[in-house]
């Protein structure tokens, strides 16, 4: 059974009463009533060590339940997250509903009879709830990345600035800072429109780790002696997964970047 250590200050106020007690009892010339005051100033002592333990489980059950409901949100919050971002038909929805299903039974994995698929989700539930932010925060962006490039219409855009350069080759004046500004928002959306698949591609790459670590914590369960070697595939999973999700961010952020320069 575990044990409990009970804080000294919460014998603090009852010594205080037994010593008050005493000095008082001592100083009375009368036996009787001296015998009436110990005796009430053990009761009143025992009554304040009670109080005070009251008051100390009170507190600890209240922080107990303050740092679960924390826990509870911070493996909830990814989830929701993701969750925000599967109600629009479009190329993204079944990846991100797969996502986020596999992310859920990791999440939410009863891994109480399994001492080895519980050291194996706690080493790397920090990487799960990474993949789950970043597949939710790759999907709005790769959204609103879209959105853009379909307002700004790169194809007759660039007919644009093939009608401008044959005016200026015909001699026309005044028009080189137009085709400047034209050229530069053509060349901003070629580069979104080449990043568009780098990231559907990093969101791919999440949902195939995420697969790929699904599929060893279940063989993990199923074999135990094999926790080594499982950890190791992991390992090597999650680190060719980092290539992948670098080079989405930066795909990310350029984008981002031309969205605010506008």
């Amino acid at each position: 059974m575990e044990s409990r250590t009970i804080p000294k200050n919460i014998y603090f106020t009852p010594i205080a009463i037994m010593i008050a007690a005493v000095l008082i009892a001592v100083d009375l010339e009368q036996p009787e009533i001296s015998a009436i005051v110990l005796i009430a100033g053990a009761v009143l002592a025992f009554w304040a060590v009670r109080v005070n333990l009251k008051n100390r489980d009170e507190k600890e059950g209240h922080t107990g339940a303050e740092t679960k409901r924390a826990a509870r949100s911070a493996k909830e919050g990814p989830l929701e997250k993701l969750r925000a971002e599967t109600g629009m038909a479009d190329e993204l929805t079944m990846k991100l509903r797969s996502i986020l299903e596999i992310g859920e039974r990791l999440i939410h994995y009863d891994a109480e009879n399994s001492p080895v698929v519980s050291e194996i989700l706690k080493a790397y539930d920090g990487f799960v709830s990474d993949y789950l932010e970043g597949a939710a925060d790759f999907a709005k962006k790769y959204r609103r990345a879209k959105a853009f490039i379909k307002t700004r219409d790169p194809g007759n855009l660039a007919l644009e600035v093939r009608t401008l350069e044959r005016r200026i080759a015909d001699g026309e004046k005044g028009l080189e800072k137009m085709l400047s500004e034209k050229r530069a928002t053509l060349h901003r959306l070629e580069e979104m429109v080449e990043n568009q698949p780098v990231i559907r591609n990093g969101i791919e790459t999440i949902q195939a780790t995420l697969e790929s670590l699904d599929t060893s914590i279940a063989e993990a369960e199923a074999d135990p002696g094999r926790q080594n070697e499982i950890m190791d595939q992991i390992q090597l999973t999650l680190s060719s997964t980092a290539t992948a999700i670098e080079k989405t961010l930066v795909a990310v952020s350029s984008n981002e970047q031309a969205i605010a320069g506008q």
